[in-house]
């Protein structure tokens, strides 16, 4: 398998990981976006000791991931002498 077809390490968990049907806390919104109402949910969930299932917290790590592979990784910062 070459390097560009090798599926990452999170798509492979993700394809193997099932959300149970007595999970009842907050899912990850089906278009991907993360927004403030969605936010507010899981930390009253996690305030009522409740736990965000394994599958959406690697979609969150991936969604992450992906903002910052688009990033810079170095920049030129000019520092006077």
């Amino acid at each position: 398998m070459s390097i560009s077809t090798k599926k990452s390490s999170i798509v492979s968990a993700l394809e193997h990981t099932k959300v149970e049907d007595s999970y009842s806390g907050a899912v990850f919104p089906e278009d991907g976006s993360i927004d403030e109402d969605w936010i507010k949910k899981i930390m009253e969930e996690m305030k009522s000791n409740k736990y965000i299932h394994k599958k959406y917290l690697l979609l969150m790590i991936a969604k992450v991931k992906e903002a910052l592979e688009k990033q810079k990784s170095l920049i030129d910062i000019t520092i006077p002498k």
